[in-house]
């Protein structure tokens, strides 16, 4: 899981303040690298073998949870 925030200044209008955003996102998700994501294909693989919608809240699947652990770890490793 990652967050990130990015300041804007001289924004004109909300679809300029969008469209920076979108772009920040894209390259918040390069920092990461195409490592950092295995947590969800796990939550997505898991989603598939699912019969019926399911939430969690404050915690996921432990399979997912431990990939998030390596996925962070993989990032931390890369900076």
């Amino acid at each position: 899981m990652g967050a990130c925030t990015y300041p804007h200044s001289h924004v004109v209008d909300a679809f300029i303040a969008e469209a920076r955003a979108c772009e920040q996102a894209i390259w918040f998700v390069r920092e990461l690298g195409r490592d950092a994501n295995e947590a969800t294909h796990v939550l997505a693989r898991e989603e598939r073998r699912l019969s019926e919608e399911w939430l969690w809240i404050e915690e996921a699947p432990e399979l997912v949870e431990r990939m998030a652990a390596v996925d962070w770890s993989k990032y931390c490793l890369s900076c």
